[in-house]
């Protein structure tokens, strides 16, 4: 059986660049007085969290640029909360009553699940070892 493909009807057309040519810029600040220790963007691309050491959680609009919410207070002291080190989205389900929820691990063991727009913590859990990621 013979299993060649005959390819010369094939007409090959190259696309304006315009086309396919992407470019992503987003910043989060270039004065900012704090690092980001972790960022994720939401499932349908919306939004970025940002954790970062001042130990606020800020979420910028993807088309914006601008923050659209925060979570937290900056910590200005060596005693405050420490900085969330991983952040994640929870996926959308149809079952969910709650839309753009998102967790947040700490390095002291606690979890939480956050709502950011309306800046609520929708639960904590608590574990006895450190917590620095999370999948």
């Amino acid at each position: 059986a013979d299993h060649t493909v005959d390819y010369s009807d094939l007409e090959i057309t190259s696309f304006p660049k315009s086309l396919y040519n992407i470019s992503h810029k987003f910043s989060l600040g270039s004065e900012a007085a704090y690092d980001v220790l972790s960022m994720r963007f939401d499932p349908e691309d919306n939004f970025v969290a940002a954790s970062c050491s001042d130990s606020v959680i800020r979420i910028f609009n993807t088309t914006t640029g601008k923050m659209d919410f925060h979570i937290g207070v900056p910590s200005t002291s060596s005693q405050g909360k420490s900085a969330s080190s991983c952040l994640r989205w929870k996926p959308f389900s149809y079952l969910s009553k709650t839309k753009n929820v998102l967790l947040a691990v700490y390095p002291d063991g606690t979890i939480h699940h956050y709502h950011p727009g309306s800046g609520k913590s929708l639960s904590t859990l608590s574990e006895e070892n450190e917590i620095l990621a999370c999948d």
